[in-house]
């Protein structure tokens, strides 16, 4: 092969091989993006049409409300704000959880029970400004406790219920459940060091 055409098919190589990497990392970040199927989520609302939540576990409940100038509060509008640290994101993670595999879409009460919904542990009510509020449930966590056993209803609307049981990551449960163990109070600020001037007499050498 004439040694100018190979030299010319080597550029041309190369320059598609460039091409190709800037391509790739200015859409991906330099990240691969694995391709698979869509995110399934098993309900989706639009995280700013939260302006309740409740959440109900192993025995005690919390609310917490939004007011007219989107803060957010223990109990209602009125009531104690919560720290932004701790509930930034909240509202985002209810307002479309994913969900790994749908189990069934016409649950046996011996399902239910199985699964830990007819008694969940943790409860979540999510009041919308339009729409019917959301009741979602959180039941046992499977074998190798990866999932949790999770049915959501509509509540105050005629159509929209669902009574399928999916399988949820479990940290989106937990992270739901630590409001109730652990709430989002604004910390206390804690007192700083004493900067009192030492007693001049306890101090003063003796004569």
């Amino acid at each position: 092969m004439n040694i100018r055409v190979t030299i010319g098919l080597v550029l041309v190589l190369g320059i598609t091989i460039l091409v190709a990497v800037i391509v790739f990392a200015t859409r991906g970040g330099g990240t691969p993006t694995r391709v698979g199927t869509p995110q399934q989520f098993f309900y989706t609302v639009s995280d700013n049409d939260i302006n309740k939540v409740i959440v109900a576990h192993n025995g005690t409940t919390l609310q917490f409300v939004q007011d007219a100038q989107s803060q957010w509060h223990f109990n209602d509008s009125n009531g104690e704000l919560v720290d932004l640290n701790r509930w930034g994101g909240v509202t985002l993670l209810l307002s479309g959880p994913q969900y790994k595999r749908k189990l069934t879409s016409q649950p046996s009460p011996a399902n239910l029970t199985e699964w830990g919904l007819d008694n969940p542990t943790t409860t979540v009510t999510v009041g919308l400004k339009a729409l019917g509020d959301i009741r979602i449930k959180v039941g046992a966590r499977t074998p190798q406790s990866a999932s949790t056993y999770t049915q959501f209803e509509r509540l105050n609307v005629a159509s929209g219920a669902d009574p399928g049981v999916y399988l949820v990551d479990s940290s989106w449960g937990d992270v739901i459940a630590r409001l109730t163990t652990e709430p989002p109070h604004i910390p206390t600020p804690t007192p700083g060091p004493s900067t009192a001037t030492p007693d001049a007499t306890a101090t003063s050498n003796p004569k």
